[in-house]
């Protein structure tokens, strides 16, 4: 290495005499900063510890002072070498300093190894990086890297929008000036304490003939500070009577004024997010809003995009309050839709443009009204159409890569403009649905790129399907659609918990539960996620347990369970036991390696509801399940751990039905939401109606304990319901952030439900539990033998306080 840093100096000290002799003379310079910029990269360590790496590094310092000028005025067009040196010399530099700043993280495999590192890290700081030498590439960063270079304002003038196009979608490492700013973060964070109060003397006392592009770089420094020197810098106070009062006309000419103007978007756009008042940021909106709308913005893409990104910035800010940004919120949509989206041409300004709107929209919700977002809303067609293109002969259209990123950010903006118009979303059916079909279609050219997006907006129009007579004509035209929907459960896996979502959201939306249960495709993918049930990631393992929760609400109040004493006679039970539900939830519930009794109490919800409904089938299930389901002791002896049960065939049918009991009784442990709770002991009690009472006789205690602590905790209204059952709510938490603002269609939806037939929120447990007991003594036992089964199963201290609690009156 030692003979490689002495080459590499002499190459560089050649270069203007040998350059045109040597058509490989370039790439050896190059392939030196490689070998060392791989060097650091894989070892940062090793690197360090090199003895010449003091020399290395100090050759890279020299070099980037030395050429500093010749790199500022190097047209890259022609020639780049000294550029692309310098970048690689600035970013060895840059993982050097790290290297110095998070010393203490460093791995150490002996004590000698620590105390090497510790004094190859010392020398780099006292010979290499002293404050002299600190404040000395300080100037030179400022006064050469972080100007903007002739060739950059050129190319500025001619064509400003694929200026700012590149600014924003390039890399930091194929630019000496992005590759500079990005070097001048890290060498304010790492040498602080000697940097911050020089940049601050430096700008407080520049002079005013300092030339207005270093004026520029000044203020960069400035920018690109903003995380190191936020705690001894009060930006309130500078943005009013520093930055702000720089945008003055009379203070430079017009292409010297654009150069600041860029700059102060650009501070406020990095100092937003780290220290920025309210106060403040209501003067950030004026000034951006008074400059989109001013001859500089309208005759300049620079400006004008970089106003946006600024505001972008701020809009996605946590802090960003949407009451203080409301008064200039129809101004800044107006902006964008009418004066900046029309003259942008560029598929990545236009992008940057869309991404904004988007941005604007979610997180103003609601304060856009309903006319401004359908005008919005009319801006898709022509833009989507414009995104497509006829690629072949063959008249298919698919969507080529140029467009391929606007699309999406299409159905983004579609899928946010459905949401902030909720209850009116209808109005958006025209354009949104032939859009979903033609995503969501796996015969369509462009499923593969834009199915993810398709099925999200397909989730906003189902989530915010409206309330009332605007329903009215628009199932047809969704349920058209559930064919793709299967498709994707079938295909598409990794995104299974929003086609989840849909299939929820549909369920919801169809009135007729008879209707539900008659469509193929969710009797199709309740089969598939059934039978793979226990490999089902958490999220789509609960979507799928509160989709069948929904079904089973929805059919309560039928009453055709009534004298039914076979399973086919039951729509709800029929369908659940078709589509291998029952079956495959009793086997997991059964299995040898048990599951965690939080995840049974989550099957055994589904049991609940679907024993409130009818118990007596449930029991008819089990003894299905024993005869044609269940395999033989000697069958389960020869499967793995994993697919054994506890239960098998030869089992007298009361082991079974006891063992079922028995670990649902421990499910209870781990319930901990009284609404969850209070179905389960609906869905438990019932089986002491069974005839086979006397037989599960011991689990009368463990049950009617359950009563006991259950009347405990609550204290319900006679119809029912209790304010317990609506202090954590899952479906509030989950649209919560939308609850805010105002209530989404489903939410409504999915609270009536529940409200108007969740027994949970519908039975009085108090009234449910005489009742029971009577039922028991009447209707099962006779009098004789309940008060035997009484006196010979129940304990007297349980007996007592079911007694004291169904006394209790609620006031």
């Amino acid at each position: 290495m030692n003979i490689s840093i002495q080459h590499f100096e002499i190459l560089l000290n050649n270069y203007d005499q040998c350059k045109l002799r040597f058509d490989q003379y370039e790439k050896f310079v190059k392939c030196f900063g490689k070998l060392y910029f791989n060097f650091i990269s894989g070892s940062p360590t090793n690197f360090v510890m090199l003895p010449c790496s003091k020399q290395i590094l100090i050759s890279l310092i020299t070099l980037l002072i030395n050429k500093a000028p010749q790199v500022y005025n190097e047209n890259t067009e022609e020639n780049d070498f000294w550029e692309q040196i310098s970048i690689r010399g600035l970013l060895i530099l840059k993982k050097t300093i790290n290297f110095l700043d998070k010393k203490g993280a460093i791995t150490i495999k002996s004590k000698n190894d620590k105390n090497e590192i510790n004094f190859a890290i010392s020398v780099l700081k006292s010979k290499i990086f002293t404050p002299q030498m600190i404040t000395e590439f300080m100037d030179v960063l400022i006064n050469w890297y972080l100007k903007l270079r002739p060739i950059e304002l050129e190319n500025w003038k001619l064509d400003p929008e694929e200026w700012i196009s590149e600014q924003i979608a390039t890399s930091y490492e194929y630019q000496v000036r992005p590759c500079a700013e990005n070097f001048f973060k890290d060498f304010m964070h790492v040498f602080k304490a000697t940097c911050a109060p020089y940049l601050l003397n430096k700008i407080e006392n520049s002079s005013s003939q300092v030339d207005f592009l270093t004026r520029d770089a000044l203020f960069a420094s400035f920018q690109l500070s903003c995380n190191s020197i936020t705690d001894i810098v009060d930006f309130n106070k500078l943005l009013v009577t520093v930055f702000l009062p720089q945008v003055n006309p009379n203070n430079y000419n017009e292409d010297e004024l654009k150069i600041i103007i860029r700059r102060v978007c650009l501070i406020i756009n990095d100092w937003c997010e780290v220290q920025c008042s309210q106060e403040s940021r209501v003067i950030c909106y004026d000034f951006l809003a008074q400059l989109l709308t001013s001859s500089f913005a309208s005759n300049d893409k620079v400006i004008q995009l970089t106003a946006i990104s600024c505001l972008r910035t701020m809009i996605d800010d946590w802090n960003f309050e949407k009451d203080k940004f409301q008064p200039f919120l129809e101004k800044y949509v107006n902006i964008l839709l009418r004066n900046i989206l029309p003259q942008v041409s560029m598929t990545q300004t236009r992008l940057y443009v869309l991404e904004t709107i988007c941005d604007l929209i979610i997180k103003t919700k609601p304060l856009i009204d309903k006319t401004t977002l359908v005008e919005i809303l009319q801006i898709i067609p022509p833009l989507w159409e414009a995104t497509t293109s006829v690629t072949n002969t063959s008249a298919t259209t698919t969507i080529t890569n140029n467009e391929f990123i606007l699309s999406n950010v299409l159905l983004r903006l579609l899928k946010n403009l459905v949401i902030s118009l909720g209850e009116h979303s209808h109005l958006t059916w025209e354009i949104s649905i032939p859009i979903v079909e033609m995503c969501c279609n796996p015969s369509s050219p462009n499923y593969t790129l834009l199915y993810e997006d398709g099925f999200e907006l397909w989730h906003s129009l189902i989530n915010n399907y409206p309330l009332g007579d605007n329903a009215a004509n628009g199932i047809p035209q969704f349920t058209n659609l559930l064919p793709y929907l299967l498709n994707g459960v079938e295909d598409k896996i990794e995104i299974l918990p929003t086609l989840l979502e849909i299939m929820k959201s549909y369920i919801l939306v169809i009135p007729n539960i008879e209707d539900i249960l008659k469509i193929k495709e969710f009797y199709a993918i309740s089969t598939i996620l059934s039978t793979n049930i226990l490999k089902l990631r958490d999220d789509s393992f609960e979507l799928i347990l509160s989709i069948w929760d929904i079904i089973i609400v929805k059919y309560y109040g039928r009453g055709d369970h009534d004298g039914n004493t076979d399973i086919s006679n039951n729509m709800l039970f029929n369908w659940f036991y078709n589509a291998q539900i029952l079956s495959n939830l009793t086997y997991s519930i059964f299995l040898v390696e048990r599951l965690s009794d939080y995840q049974l109490s989550q099957l055994f919800n589904i049991i609940a509801r679907l024993s409130f409904e009818d118990f007596k089938l449930v029991i008819q299930f089990l003894s299905t399940y024993q005869l044609e389901i269940l395999p033989a002791m000697d069958v389960q002896n020869r499967l793995p751990l994993s697919e054994r049960e506890v239960v098998f065939k030869e089992m007298a049918f009361s082991k079974i039905l006891e063992k079922f009991l028995i670990i649902w009784l421990q499910s209870f442990n781990s319930m901990y939401d009284p609404k969850l709770k209070k179905i389960g002991i609906l869905g438990i009690s019932k089986f002491l109606l069974s005839p086979q009472v006397l037989e599960i006789s011991n689990m009368f205690n463990s049950i009617s304990s359950l009563w006991v602590e259950m009347m405990e905790e609550i204290n319900e209204l006679d119809s029912g319901d209790c304010e317990k059952y609506h202090a954590y709510d899952l479906e509030e938490q989950q649209y919560k952030d939308q609850i805010q603002e105002q209530l989404p269609p489903e939410y409504i939806r999915l609270k009536n439900l529940k409200l108007l037939k969740d027994p949970v929120f519908t039975v009085n447990l108090k009234n449910f539990i005489r009742e029971l007991l009577t039922s028991i003594r009447v209707d099962v036992l006779g009098n004789s033998k309940y008060n035997a089964f009484i006196t010979d199963y129940a304990n007297p201290s349980i007996l007592e306080n079911i007694q004291t609690f169904l006394s209790i009156r609620r006031n």
